[in-house]
């Protein structure tokens, strides 16, 4: 399902929620509500999600000194910050999500993902399908065998495998697919790409989508605090770096931001790691306000 798609089936299942709040034995809301519910899983997901946002964000709000009028205000205010903010979005949306550091944890498909730092997804397994959406940042998947076929959407992407293990990732340039083990097939709204152990692929709306061989130890060489690249635009590096350290990174040049970099990093001390990455550049980086820090030339 497209952003914008996915964005107005939470916009109705939201007008939906609020309008039985306000009205619990609307006849016609209730209606309507059968009516959305009946067309799928995708509607039912968005409904159970703004549901769910609702009554967490109402049970913290009651915690508090107040009244119930403060509480409902409040838990309006959260589901109208889901459709205002990204970061929010993701916070409403996300099953799983990471701090600054990567996570394991098993879907409940009983497959494994390592979720690198600042990343989140959507565990969307239901019988007969094992399903997972990256919403944000990098997940390293190691899938077992199985009759059913493992997807995952990433972007305009989705990534199926049966028996593999594979790493995928938004990135500020695009989004990338690399196979550890096994194979995987990636498909896009008009193409189909079949990857092999080795193979990565980094696809853009913006440039040419590109295919290469990677080295098999340099796939997803963060779930050890090693960072090794090979022509990886400064953009997506900076990116990578700042998943472990708050706030954001600014490159203030385009032409900076499209370096190739090729290097090893280690990312165990992210701070210090970006530091000499700007200094390899004759760059520098200081500390801003928002979004938190700038990397421009000197």
């Amino acid at each position: 399902m497209k952003d914008a798609d996915k964005e107005t089936l939470y916009e109705e299942a939201a007008d939906l929620f609020m309008r039985l709040q306000d009205a619990p034995d609307n006849c016609k809301a209730k209606a309507e509500l059968g009516s959305f519910l009946a067309r799928g899983r995708d509607a039912q997901r968005a409904y159970e999600k703004v549901s769910k946002a609702w009554a967490a964000t109402a049970k913290k709000e009651k915690s508090r000194p107040g009244n119930l009028s403060i509480v409902l205000l409040a838990a309006g205010l959260g589901l109208a910050a889901y459709f205002l903010y990204p970061s929010a979005r993701i916070f409403f949306l996300a099953d799983l999500r990471s701090g600054f550091q990567p996570i394991t944890s098993e879907l409940s498909s009983g497959d494994t993902i390592i979720l690198d730092a600042k990343s989140a997804i959507i565990d969307d397994t239901a019988v007969g399908a094992r399903r997972v959406e990256i919403l944000k940042g990098v997940g390293f998947f190691d899938v077992t065998p199985d009759a059913r076929p493992f997807a995952v959407s990433i972007g305009p992407l989705e990534v199926i495998a049966i028996g593999t293990s594979f790493e995928t990732a938004i990135l500020p340039s695009g989004t990338s697919v690399a196979v550890v083990e096994g194979s995987v097939e990636v498909r896009s709204s008009d193409e189909i790409w079949r990857l092999e152990a080795g193979d990565r692929l980094h696809y853009s709306d913006l440039a040419e989508t590109t295919r290469d061989i990677a080295n098999l130890d340099t796939i997803a060489s963060w779930r050890s605090d090693q960072f090794v690249v090979n022509g990886m635009l400064l953009s997506d590096v900076v990116d990578i770096i700042d998943r472990r350290l708050p706030g954001e990174t600014l490159i203030t040049s385009r032409t900076l931001s499209r370096t190739p970099i090729t290097a090893g990093f280690d990312l165990s001390d992210p701070e210090q790691t970006l530091e000499l990455l700007a200094e390899s550049l004759g760059a520098r980086v200081i500390a801003a306000p928002l979004p938190g820090r700038l990397l421009f030339a000197r």
